[in-house]
């Protein structure tokens, strides 16, 4: 359980150090002269804002969408360290029980919507532009970029820390579910490798190992 959370976190730290080491190209497709050159400055800059916003929101979705698959992935690989776990227990208690192997369950992926519903909440950093000349060289773009890029930064933080909450409750459920239908699996599987052992059993020292180890599954059972 920590393990998982310690995975997500990790992974969601990590979304957005790679989305805005990607924002730079972004703004350079969003506000990109050729948008200027076919529009007025007005319209020309609402463009530029959506583009460039709806950009790093559709990467933030898809970078969640690749960290849902992960965890699930390794939520499967713990699962099994944890059969093998059980497994061992169970040979050391009769080295006959060999339960078939448990294949755990895929589960839903969730689905991420974008953290910028309204490009225009961010427009005032619009405000920057004065004209083309002064944007395009003489800096004034770089002004607005990190204008932009900060106010983004910090409404995606807050976002992927929500995200990272959804992932928390969605994976709890994932092993509550596959953890009890493992032990349901290996007790069965066990149960029914005991009977028909007992069936081949021929001599009293057998049978008495075989009830002592009989009972102490059926006792794990009914403390579950």
């Amino acid at each position: 359980m920590n393990s998982t959370q310690d995975e997500l976190s990790e992974l969601v730290y990590y979304i957005l150090q790679r989305v805005f080491l990607r924002f730079g190209d972004f703004f350079k497709e969003g506000y990109s002269p050729s948008t200027f050159a076919k529009n007025s400055s007005d319209k020309a800059l609402k463009i530029a804002l959506a583009e460039t916003v709806n950009m790093v929101g559709f990467d933030l979705t898809q970078e969640l969408k690749v960290t849902n698959l992960r965890i699930l992935q390794y939520m499967k690989k713990q699962l099994l360290e944890r059969q093998r776990m059980e497994v061992r227990s169970l040979s050391d208690m009769d080295q006959s029980i060999v339960p078939s192997p448990y294949e755990p369950n895929d589960k839903d992926m969730l689905s991420f919507d974008t953290p910028y519903e309204d490009p225009l909440k961010y427009s005032a950093v619009n405000k920057s532009f004065k004209n083309q000349k002064s944007f395009f060289e003489r800096g004034d773009r770089d002004i607005l970029k990190a204008k932009l890029e900060e106010t983004l930064k910090k409404d995606a933080s807050s976002y992927l820390g929500d995200q990272k909450e959804r992932i928390e409750k969605w994976a709890d459920l994932w092993i509550d579910d596959e953890a009890e239908a493992l032990r349901v699996h290996l007790l069965q599987e066990s149960l029914v490798q005991i009977e028909s052992e007992r069936t081949l059993l021929d001599g009293s020292e057998q049978l008495e190992q075989w009830q002592k180890t009989y009972e102490k599954i059926r006792q794990e059972e009914l403390v579950q």
